[in-house]
């Protein structure tokens, strides 16, 4: 068995009604005595309160949604709806849209209570009222804890007297206080004042920014992280700013004034992405998206979400209000009824803006009828964050639990406590880190965190309960068994067999390894999805309606008061909630195609299978039913067609893999655009992470075994064999057996077999029965086997043999005789002649006779060997006996020593021997046809010797031979025996040379003689390794390259002829070839001189050859000329007499060895001889120690370029100068 568990987390939110901001904006107190409580998560009217404000209001509540006051900006009335003690004659203004905003005052927090103990209560006067903006602070510690406005702070005045009806809080960077934000009337001033644990701060941050705002009515909102602030004025639009939430600082950001004026209803969506607006008589919702790059981006964003039908009033709409249920709620003046935005996080109609959503319409406890006007309670945006929860997973199939939280903003720390569930927490927290993972045994737990926050400290308490689980045991590997079925267990709510087969048992059908894969769901992922917490935590594209539904409604709750419902229940309990839906029809109540009636968005572990299910019945009995579809993140993954009939639940299901996402939005559709009909139920919805683990379980196949071995063997036959062999279980085996019905014996097998060696010494039947086999498998499977398998030994037979004898070649032949006995006649009778190969003879009876033949000489033994019966094993056995019989032969002769060999060869020998005799033999023969001779054997061989010193062929015939037998026989022989002697062969080279290099190439010739040609000559160059070369008839020629020089030398050293004895000798010649280098040369001299200068040298130098050199040359390309060196070198003195250039090119050298060897050289020199320049020049006539002007007229020839380069003067007077032209003055004496 082989276990493996699937690890995935689940994740939790630890929230029953869904997951809502924090509750201190649950309760609302609005118009004329309306009043909705959102602890809940859904608005729920109330009746109690004592409001009546025609726009501004403003109420807060503790974090678990307790009110704590509300008020119109003039009266404060406690929790009780009692006015506070000093809590009339504040200085805000019903008429204001905003009248009042409420801020707690930092350093109150009281922990126990989920509460400050201090708020700070703005107000603000109508736009032309002259209170300006003020203050108060509110003591939840006075009053018995109910509260009075401090009488100290009341209505301190902050600024202005006509206002812009709007102020409002948004949270510092610092985490423990808060900034008031106030806007000047017709100026673009802001000031943003500072609220500490002091109050609010008289001096402000100043802000010029953004339009010119008039006294005029508007709203002034924070988003949610107090990053972005947004303004909207009758006059000025709609304005955003970014905010700096450590220095208070505003910066205009966008504007939108495209509408006009009217600008009115204001608020952030969750996000902090978009911005909801209205305008008074003007139906629509619009939306901008404030997340974008710039002011074009900004205006092209602004897109009507919605409108309104509301008639009841001019201005048909008016404040616009997020709640703690993540909705923006739009007030609709004297209709009674609230709009909705469902999805205020997207963009466009998905917003999913809803008319006449809710209805506040009733009667007040004093009796005064609700009515909705244009305003709803103004909150810091803050206030409405999402609060922290408490976020757990329980890995799956662990008991490993890992906490965090929803998310850390503000916070400095946190600390985790977790207790069995009512029992008091630790002193000492387990962990102070942003996670927690923890072991923890099933059953339910107490988990705290206490929240650090700058200033403060809160906590967060949740219940949890970690499940137990199931891993899938299939047990221990089996034995097979026609019957066995294997059993997954019933806790699981997924099976898958390896066959693919979805059932919790499995009938195996034969041995194998087999696996089931089980899952279980986790917990489910879906809040409220059995609707048991009423209309929360999903949203819908459909109209809430509590009682009677129309097309693209729905209801939740135990039934309707529609005619056509048709009284059906709940699926969880039978007497819980429901979702009652009534179709689209397709598009009549919704305005959209596929409508969602119901979606919400869940936390998924990436790489996990969900399992998703849904009950799903019709509300009555039309033929015309639902289809529903399944729509996961947009993408259509099942639908499900109802069948006629009321109330039959039927489930939805599919599996969902998340791969790399974290998140899904989960959404059902109703797709059949049927209007008739098509009205159903929804309930149980689930979406849980499955668990999965599987397990093997080898299912051993039962062993068999067979016996072999039966066999009929004779007595002495080797040793038998018995085999029991194994099979389809797991080696080794063990075999029981019994011998002769004897005791049962066990033996063990190596590999899949095991054997029993069975003695064949005694002749008998020997009977082995296989009883059972089990196998060496972890079930040790074992089974009952039948099989026999029995040996027989047969005894066996004997043999004798006699006829012993002495006699001659070609006497009467005698006989011999074979004999058996013990055995089945007839006998074959092996036996051997003279240790032959075996024969065989077969009796008549028990007797066999064989006649010795006595044509041939020679003692001829007849062994006995082994005798075989008759029997069906033909049994046999070894024998011994001997019979001889002894036939003397005739003695003969053979003459050996053939042999052709070359002359003086070692002497050669002919050889008689004698054989079949008695030795020493006498031989008769002849030398060369001469008379017979004889020679005496030494045992059986006599030899003559054969020299070799004389060439020519000596033949011995063999004529006959007699032994040295008692009876001396002898016989006429024939052979012979001829002895060749070969004469050796001679050989001569010859070609001495003398050559120049690159001469033809001299050829030097080897020649044999006196053997048989062609010849092979041994020969070297020079004194280097031995070479071959093989003559064409007597003769073969070496050519000798003259490519080098040197002197060659050929030194002969042995010949060899061809004939078949390849005779050879010895021999001792030379030819020597000399290759004479070819001489070079080289010219020098090279001069420039002055005609009639003495002679240059031109000198000629020979190298390489053999002195004195004989030089070639032509001057100026004229006839050649040639010149002999005296020793190396030959000079020439050029004449200088005539101008000219002398070129002398080098053509040839030719040196004075025996061969005159000659090669062409390159190489010149120039001479050149120039001309001598004529002087002349001309001079002006000049008195004494005047300038008398030297003129030079110089030629020269144009010889080689020649030219006058220099000049000097001598003057006469002992001056001179080296000047061309120069001038001198001739002083008196």
């Amino acid at each position: 068995m082989k276990i493996k568990i699937f690890y995935l987390i689940i994740y939790f939110f630890l929230v029953s009604n869904g997951i809502f901001g924090q509750l201190e904006g649950a309760n609302w107190y609005f118009g004329s005595y309306a009043g909705l409580d959102f602890s809940s998560g859904n608005p729920v009217p109330v009746f109690d309160g004592d409001l009546v404000t025609g726009e501004g209001c403003s109420s807060v509540s503790n974090n678990v949604g307790d009110l704590l006051f509300y008020t119109d900006g003039q009266n404060v009335y406690d929790r009780n709806h009692n006015l506070m003690p000093n809590g009339t004659g504040l200085l805000g203004h019903p008429s204001s849209a905003m009248s009042s905003v409420i801020c707690p005052k930092p350093g109150t927090w009281n922990a126990a209570l989920g509460q400050f103990d201090g708020y700070i209560l703005c107000t603000i006067d109508f736009n032309n009222g002259s209170n300006g903006i003020r203050w108060s602070e509110i003591d939840l510690t006075a009053n018995g804890g109910n509260g009075e406005v401090v009488l100290g702070t009341k209505n301190t005045h902050l600024i202005g007297t006509t206002t812009v009806e709007a102020a409002n809080f948004v949270e510092h960077e610092n985490g423990c206080d808060y900034w008031l934000l106030t806007k000047e009337v017709n100026t673009n001033k802001w000031e943003v004042y500072p609220v500490t644990s002091t109050g609010v701060g008289a001096t402000p941050v100043i802000s010029n920014v953004g339009p010119v705002t008039g006294s005029h009515f508007g709203y002034i909102k924070g988003s949610i992280n107090s990053e972005q602030v947004a303004l909207t004025n009758g006059n000025a639009g709609l304005q955003i700013y970014d905010f700096d939430r450590l220095t208070g600082q505003l910066t205009h950001k966008f504007s939108e004034t495209s509408l006009g004026t009217s600008y009115y209803g204001l608020e952030f969506s969750p996000n902090n992405r978009f911005v909801y607006y209205t305008r008074l008589s003007d139906p629509n919702i619009y939306q901008v998206d404030i997340s974008v790059a710039n002011q074009i981006d900004f205006q092209n964003s602004l897109v009507t979400i919605g409108s309104t039908t509301n008639a009841a009033h001019g201005y048909r709409l008016g404040a616009l209000q997020l709640a703690s249920n993540g909705k923006i709620y739009l007030t609709l003046i004297g209709s009674g009824n609230l709009g909705v935005i469902n999805a205020p996080d997207l963009s466009g109609i998905p917003a999913n803006y809803i008319d006449n959503a809710v209805s506040i319409s009733g009667t007040n406890i004093n009796g005064s009828p609700t009515n909705t006007r244009l305003g709803l309670p103004s909150f810091p945006s803050f206030l409405l964050k999402q609060r922290k929860e408490i976020l757990y997973n329980q890995f799956c199939n662990t008991y490993d639990a890992k906490f965090s939280l929803s998310d850390y903003d503000d916070l400095n720390g946190q600390s985790w406590y977790v207790t069995p569930e009512g029992n008091a927490f630790s002193n000492s927290p387990i962990s102070t880190n942003q996670e927690l993972t923890t072991n923890l045994s099933p059953g339910n737990y107490d988990i705290k965190v206490v929240l650090d926050y700058n200033c403060y400290s809160d906590s967060a308490l949740r219940t949890i309960t970690i499940l137990p689980f199931d891993v899938l045991d299939l047990g221990s590997d089996l034995c097979f068994d026609n019957s066995l079925v294997l059993d997954a267990g019933n806790g699981f709510d997924t099976y898958e067999w390896q066959d693919g087969s979805q059932n919790q048992t499995f009938n195996v059908p034969s041995d194998g390894i087999y696996s089931c894969e089980v899952g279980q769901y986790g917990v489910n992922t879906i809040l409220n999805g059995d609707f048991e917490d009423g209309n929360s935590g999903f949203s819908s594209q459909y109209v809430y309606s509590a009682m009677s539904i129309n097309h693209a409604q729905y209801a939740v709750g135990t039934s309707i008061s529609n005619p056509w419902w048709g009284n059906c229940t709940d699926h969880t309990s039978g007497s819980g909630n429901m979702m009652i839906v009534n179709s689209d029809c397709p598009t009549s109540g919704t305005g959209f195609t596929e409508p969602s009636f119901w979606c919400q968005k869940v936390t998924v572990e990436p790489n996990t299978d969900y399992f998703f299910s849904a009950f799903v019945a019709n509300a009555n009995n039309d033929v015309n039913t639902a289809e529903i579809a399944l729509d996961l993140d947009g993408i259509r993954m099942i639908t499900h067609s109802s069948n006629v009939g009321a109330c039959n639940y039927e489930e939805i299901t599919y599996v969902w893999n998340s791969g790399a996402q974290t998140e899904v939005e989960i959404c059902l559709k109703e797709i059949s655009g049927i209007c008739g009909g098509a009205d159903f139920i929804i309930d149980d919805i689930s979406f849980s992470p499955i668990c999965y683990s599987t397990d093997e379980v080898i299912v051993n196949p039962l062993p068999t075994a067979t016996i072999t071995g039966t066999n009929e063997v004779c007595e002495g036959s080797p040793a038998q064999t018995i085999t029991f062999t194994g099979a389809d279980g797991t080696a080794p085996y063990t075999f029981i057996y019994s011998l002769n019905g004897g005791p049962v014996q066990t033996l063990v097998s190596a590999g899949n077999t095991a054997t029993v060696s069975v003695p064949t010494t005694t002749s008998g039947t020997f009977s082995y029965e296989l009883l059972e086999v089990s196998d060496a498998s972890s079930t040790t499977c074992s089974q009952l086997q039948t099989g026999i398998a029995e040996i027989t030994v047969l005894p066996l037979p004997t043999a004798s043999i006699s006829g012993d004898d002495v006699l001659c070649v070609n006497d009467v032949e005698p006989t011999l005789t074979f004999t058996g006995s013990n055995g089945t006649a007839p006998y074959t009778f092996t036996y051997s002649l003279n240790g032959g190969p075996n024969q065989s003879i077969t009796s008549t009876g028990n007797i066999a006779t064989l006649n010795v033949p006595t044509t041939t000489s020679g003692t001829f033994t007849y062994d006995l060997i082994s005798v075989q019966d008759a029997s069906a094993l033909t049994c046999s056995q070894a024998q011994s006996g001997t019979v001889v019989v002894q036939v003397n032969p005739l003695p003969t002769a053979t003459i050996a020593g053939t042999n052709q060999v070359c002359e003086n060869s070692p002497t050669q020998t002919i050889t008689f021997t004698g054989a079949d005799g008695t030795a020493p033999y006498t031989f008769t023969y002849s030398y060369n046809g001469g008379a017979p001779q004889t020679v005496v054997s030494t045992g059986n061989v006599a030899t003559i010797s054969v020299p070799t010193t004389t060439a020519g062929t000596f033949y011995y015939e063999l004529l006959e031979v007699s032994d040295a037998s008692a009876t001396v026989c002898s016989q006429v022989q024939t052979g012979n025996a001829t002895v060749t002697v070969l004469p050796l062969p001679t050989a001569t080279i010859s070609g001495d040379d003398i050559v120049c290099i690159n001469s033809p190439e001299p050829v030097v010739t080897f020649t044999g003689a006196n053997g048989t040609a062609p010849y092979t000559f041994t020969y070297s160059l020079n004194g280097g390794p031995n070479q071959t070369i093989t003559s064409t008839g007597n003769t073969a020629t070496i050519n000798v390259p003259t490519t080098v020089n040197g002197t060659f030398s050929y030194d002969l050293i042995s010949v060899e002829d061809a004939s078949t004895l390849t005779c050879n000798q010895a021999q001792t010649r030379t030819v020597e070839v000399v290759v004479n280098p070819l001489p070079t040369a080289t010219i020098i001299g090279d001069a420039s001189v002055c005609n009639g200068a003495p002679e240059p040298v031109v000198t000629f130098t020979g190298a390489d050859g053999t002195a004195p050199y004989t030089f070639t040359y032509s001057v100026n390309g004229g006839p050649n000329q040639t010149v002999t060196s005296t020793g190396n070198t030959a000079t020439l003195n050029p004449s200088t007499a005539v101008n000219g250039s002398f070129d002398y090119e080098l053509l040839s050298v030719q040196d004075n060895s025996s061969t005159a060897c000659i090669q062409n050289q390159t190489g010149s020199i120039t001479i050149n001889v120039n001309p001598i320049p004529d002087a002349a020049f001309t001079a002006t006539e000049a008195c004494l120690n005047n300038g008398t002007q030297f003129s030079n007229i110089s030629t020269i020839q144009n010889i080689n370029g020649a030219n006058i380069t220099s000049w000097e003067w001598n003057f006469g007077d002992g001056n001179a100068s080296t000047l061309e032209n120069p001038t001198h003055t001739y002083g008196s004496e």
